[in-house]
C-alpha cells in the first residue's frame, strides 16, 4: 500500500517536471538567442513556478475556489493598473513593437521590455507544454524530436546555450527511463514506472551533464527564418492589437507633430526631437514623380507666438477647400493657355493609394491639389475651416482609400514665370469662351471633365472670390507681441522683389542657409518663437523653419498656412509600387496662397529643399482622356468596421456579469482579491529588501573607485528619468556644460562630480573618501528634488527595477 502511494505521488509529479523543464528549453533557448539578457536563474525559477501554478489549478479544477483566485489575481492587476493609471493593453503593445523593432544592440536594448518579454514567453511555454503533455504519446515523440532538432541545430550552425541542451537532454533521459520503467514493472511486480524512473533521475542529470561539457560552436548565427516569420507575422498581429484598443478608447485626435516622434509640450512649437521607425503608411503609386510625395495631415492658421492654432467658425462654402483650390488651379491654367501660352509638362496627374498602418488618427491625409478621394465602403468626414480633411472618429490600421490629385512642376522655369506674373492672368473677357476653354484644358491638361462636375462658371468665380478676400484676411494675421526685427527682417530679404513669388522664394531660400538639427532647446519662456529662431537660435528643424517663412512671408503681406503631415521617400520602397512612410517621415512644411493659382507649397528645411524641388523630365507621355470614375473598382474595401465587435464584447460582459450575480460569488471573489493582493504586495516587498540587502554588501565589499563608479551610474540614471539623459554621441564634459547650474547642493554643482569621475576614470586616480561623501551627499539630495517632482510611487518602482536588473 505505501509503494503504491509513492507510486501515485509520483505519477503526479511528472507533468510537473515535464513542463519545467520543456518550458525552461524553450525559454533559454530564446533568452540567448535573441539577445534578451535575462539571467538563467530566473528563467529556471519561472518555469518552476509556473509549471507548479498550472498543475495547481489542474488539480483543483473542479475546485471553484480555484477559479475564484485565478479572478482575484486578474481582477488585483487591474486594480493595480487603475490606480496607477497604466493601460496594460498599451504597455503590451510597446513590447510588442520593441520586440519587432530589436536588433541585438545595446542602443536598442530595454531591460524593463525584455523582462516582459521573458515573463510572457515563459507562462505561454508552460501552459504549451502542460496542455500537450496530457497527449497521448506526446512525451516519447518530444524526448525522441527533441535532440534529432539539437542536431539539425547543429548543422544549420544556429547557437544553442548549453544549459538549454543540459535540459532537454535531461527530459529526454528521464521520459525514456519513465517508458522503460513501465515495462519492467510489468514483467517485475516491485514498483510503478514513475517510482522506477526516478531512481534514474540522477544518472539521467549526470548523463547530460556530460554531454553539455563537450566542446560547442562558438560562433552565433542569426535564425532568419524565425525572423522572417516573425516580420510576416507582424502586419496580422499589429491589426489585432489595434482592434483591441479601438475596444477601450474609440477617440482619436488630429494629427500633429508631437504624436510622430516631436516632443511639443502643450502644443508649443520646438524642443528636442526623438526619430521613431515605427511604420505608418503603405504608399501605392504606379507613376512615381522625380520628387518626393507630400501628404496633407493638418493645417493650422493662427500663430500666437509661442504655438499654431487653428480658428473656428463657418466659411459658408458648399465644397471642401481642396475642391475649390483644384478649380483654381484650373482656371489660372485655363486663363494661361488663353494667352497663348503652352502649359505641357507643367502638371502631371497622379494617385496615391494610401493604406493606414501603426497609425490611429481623425485626419485623412492626402496631397495639395487633389481632385478626387475614393471608398469602396465611404466613411464618414468633412474639411476644416483650414483645408485640412477628419473623420467622424478615429482610423487606424485596415483604412485604405485612394486619391487622384495633380502635382506641379515647381522647378519648371515657365511656371516660375507664370506664378510670378499671376496677377496677369486675372481677367475673363468672353464668359462663353472661357467655358469652352476651360472644359477642354480640363480635359486635355487635367483629364476631367468640368462639364459633369455640376459646377456653373459665375458661381464658381463669384466662391473664388470670396474665398481670396477671406484667406487674405484670416492668413495674414499675426501676433501684436511679434517683436519689429521680425518685420525689418522680412522687409530686407524682399526689398529687391517684385512679386509675392519672388518674394516667397527670397525668404525660403534665406532660411535655408540656417543650420538644421534636431539636438535644440526649447524656446526660452516669454521668447517669441519665430524671433528667438531667427536672430538668437538660428538651428532647427522643420517646424522651426515652416513657422519662420510663414511669419516673415505674412509680415510681407502673403497669406500663409502651416502644415503638418509626411513626406513620402520613394527611396523606401516596400513591394513593387509601394512605399514605406515611417514616423520619422512627419514634416511640416509652409504653403503660400497667389491670388487667382491658389495654395503653392514651399520647403525652407535645408535637407528637404532638393526633394520638394526635382527637376521634371523635358517631356512626358500624356495620358488619354478617359471619364473618372466616381468609385474606382481597383480599391479594396480594407477600412476597419469594429462597431460588431464592440457590440458584441458588450453582450459578453452583460452575460457573463449576469451569470455572475447568479452565483453569488462577489464577497468571495473581493475577499480572496484582497488576500492576494496583500501576499502580492507582501512578496514583493520582502524580494525588494532581499535586493536592497544584496546592493549594500556589494556596495560595502567594493573599492573606493568600484563605489564611485557605482554612485555616478546611479547618477546618471536619475538624470534621465529627469530628462537629461547623456546621449550617444555627447562627452561628459559637454554633458556637464548642458546642465549647467540647474542642480546645486551645499555649493556643489554636478560638473564638480563630473571631474571627479573622469579623472578616477581616465586618470591614474583614487577616489578619497572626502570625495566620495560628497558624490553621496549630492545624490542623496539630488534623489529629495526627483521625489518630489516625480512622486515616490514612480521612484520606487524606478529604485525596484534599477535593482532587479542590476544584481
Amino acid at each position: 500500500m505505501i509503494e503504491n502511494k509513492k507510486s501515485y505521488r509520483m505519477e503526479k509529479i511528472f507533468p510537473l517536471i515535464n513542463t519545467a523543464l520543456l518550458s525552461a528549453a524553450l525559454v533559454l533557448f530564446l533568452n540567448s538567442y535573441f539577445l534578451l539578457k535575462q539571467p538563467d536563474l530566473l528563467i529556471l525559477i519561472l518555469a518552476a513556478g509556473g509549471s507548479l501554478l498550472l498543475n495547481l489549478l489542474f488539480r483543483n479544477r473542479t475546485n471553484p475556489f480555484a477559479y475564484c483566485i485565478v479572478g482575484g489575481i486578474l481582477a488585483g492587476t487591474l486594480l493595480i493598473s487603475y490606480l496607477f493609471k497604466y493601460n496594460i493593453l498599451t504597455g503590451f503593445y510597446k513590447v510588442y513593437r520593441w520586440c519587432l523593432s530589436y536588433d541585438g544592440t545595446d542602443e536598442s536594448y530595454h531591460r524593463a521590455y525584455a523582462l516582459v518579454t521573458i515573463l510572457v514567453l515563459q507562462f505561454g511555454a508552460c501552459i504549451m507544454f502542460f496542455l500537450t503533455d496530457r497527449i497521448k504519446h506526446s512525451k516519447v515523440l518530444a524526448a525522441i524530436f527533441l535532440p534529432s532538432l539539437l542536431i539539425l541545430l547543429t548543422v544549420w550552425e544556429i547557437p544553442v546555450p548549453k544549459l538549454t541542451i543540459l535540459v532537454i537532454l535531461c527530459y529526454s533521459l528521464t521520459v525514456l527511463s519513465k517508458v522503460r520503467g513501465k515495462k519492467y514493472s510489468r514483467t517485475n511486480t516491485i514498483a510503478g514506472s514513475a517510482q522506477a524512473a526516478m531512481y534514474l533521475v540522477p544518472f539521467c542529470l549526470f548523463i547530460a551533464i556530460f554531454a553539455v561539457s563537450m566542446p560547442s560552436h562558438p560562433e552565433p548565427i542569426k535564425w532568419q527564418g524565425f525572423k522572417n516569420l516573425v516580420k510576416r507575422l507582424d502586419r496580422q498581429g499589429t491589426i489585432w492589437m489595434t482592434k483591441l484598443e479601438y475596444l477601450f478608447d474609440r477617440t482619436g485626435l488630429e494629427f500633429g507633430l508631437r504624436y510622430s516622434g516631436y516632443s511639443e509640450d502643450n502644443g508649443e512649437l520646438g524642443g528636442g526631437l526623438e526619430t521613431d521607425q515605427t511604420t505608418t503608411l503603405f504608399i501605392k503609386t504606379k507613376k512615381q514623380s522625380t520628387a518626393k510625395g507630400y501628404l496633407i495631415g493638418a493645417v493650422s492658421d493662427t500663430y500666437t507666438g509661442r504655438k499654431w492654432e487653428k480658428s473656428t467658425g463657418e466659411d459658408g462654402f458648399t465644397k471642401p477647400d481642396y475642391i475649390y483650390d483644384f478649380y483654381e488651379l484650373l482656371s489660372f491654367f485655363t486663363k494661361v493657355k488663353e494667352a497663348g501660352i503652352d502649359t505641357d509638362n507643367l502638371v502631371q496627374k497622379r494617385n496615391f493609394t494610401i493604406e493606414y498602418n501603426d497609425l490611429k488618427t481623425r485626419s485623412l491625409f492626402y496631397p495639395l491639389k487633389t481632385l478626387n478621394i475614393h471608398f469602396i465602403k465611404k466613411p464618414n468626414y468633412q474639411d476644416t475651416l483650414q483645408g485640412a480633411i477628419l473623420f467622424d472618429k478615429a482610423k487606424g490600421i485596415g483604412t485604405k482609400y485612394e486619391v487622384e490629385y495633380y502635382e506641379l512642376n515647381l522647378e519648371s522655369n515657365t511656371l516660375k514665370l507664370l506664378l510670378k506674373e499671376a496677377e496677369n492672368y486675372d481677367s475673363i473677357s468672353n464668359r462663353k469662351a472661357f467655358a469652352e476653354a476651360l472644359d477642354k484644358e480640363s480635359k486635355k491638361v487635367f483629364y476631367h471633365d468640368f462639364s459633369k462636375s455640376g459646377i456653373h462658371i459665375d458661381q464658381m468665380e463669384e466662391e473664388l472670390k470670396r474665398r481670396a478676400l477671406g484667406i487674405k484676411e484670416q492668413y495674414t494675421q499675426l501676433p501684436k507681441e511679434l517683436p519689429d526685427r521680425v518685420y525689418l527682417l522680412a522687409k530686407e530679404l524682399t526689398k529687391e522683389s517684385k512679386s509675392d513669388y519672388d518674394r516667397l522664394r527670397a525668404i525660403e531660400s534665406y532660411l535655408n542657409t540656417l543650420t538644421y538639427t534636431t539636438n535644440i532647446a526649447k524656446t526660452p519662456k516669454g521668447k517669441d518663437f519665430v524671433d528667438y529662431f531667427l536672430f538668437e537660435q538660428q538651428e532647427g528643424y522643420c517646424t522651426y523653419f515652416a513657422t519662420a517663412m510663414g511669419v516673415l512671408a505674412r509680415c510681407a503681406g502673403i497669406p500663409t498656412r502651416y502644415v503638418e503631415g509626411f513626406v513620402v521617400d520613394y527611396e523606401s520602397m516596400m513591394d513593387k509600387d509601394t512605399y514605406e512612410v515611417i514616423s520619422s517621415n512627419a514634416h511640416a512644411w509652409i504653403e503660400a496662397y497667389i491670388d487667382g493659382v491658389g495654395w503653392i507649397p514651399f520647403e525652407p528645411t535645408p535637407p528637404f529643399t532638393s526633394g520638394r524641388y526635382a527637376q521634371w523630365k523635358d517631356k512626358i507621355d500624356p495620358y488619354a482622356y478617359t471619364e473618372v470614375s466616381s468609385h474606382q473598382a481597383e480599391v479594396e474595401d480594407m477600412s476597419v468596421s469594429y462597431q460588431d465587435m464592440v457590440e458584441g464584447v458588450k453582450e459578453s460582459v452583460t452575460n457573463d456579469t449576469k451569470s455572475l450575480g447568479r452565483k453569488n460569488h462577489v464577497p468571495a471573489i473581493f475577499g480572496i482579491t484582497a488576500v492576494i493582493l496583500f501576499l502580492t504586495v507582501s512578496l514583493f516587498f520582502v524580494y525588494y529588501r532581499i535586493l536592497m540587502n544584496r546592493y549594500n554588501q556589494k556596495f560595502k565589499k567594493a573599492s573606493g573607485n568600484e563605489k564611485l563608479f557605482i554612485l555616478f551610474h546611479e547618477l546618471l540614471r536619475c538624470l534621465g528619468k529627469d530628462g537629461y539623459r547623456l546621449l550617444a554621441d555627447e562627452t561628459l564634459t559637454a554633458f556637464s556644460e548642458r546642465i549647467g547650474e540647474r542642480f546645486c547642493y551645499d555649493t556643489i554643482i554636478f560638473s564638480v562630480v563630473a571631474e571627479i569621475f573622469m579623472k578616477v576614470r581616465y586618470g591614474n586616480y583614487v577616489a578619497s573618501e572626502s570625495q566620495l561623501n560628497l558624490i553621496t551627499s549630492f545624490l542623496t539630495q539630488y534623489k529629495k528634488d526627483l521625489i518630489k517632482k516625480r512622486g515616490k510611487v514612480k521612484m520606487f518602482f524606478d529604485r525596484f527595477l534599477y535593482l532587479h536588473v542590476n544584481q
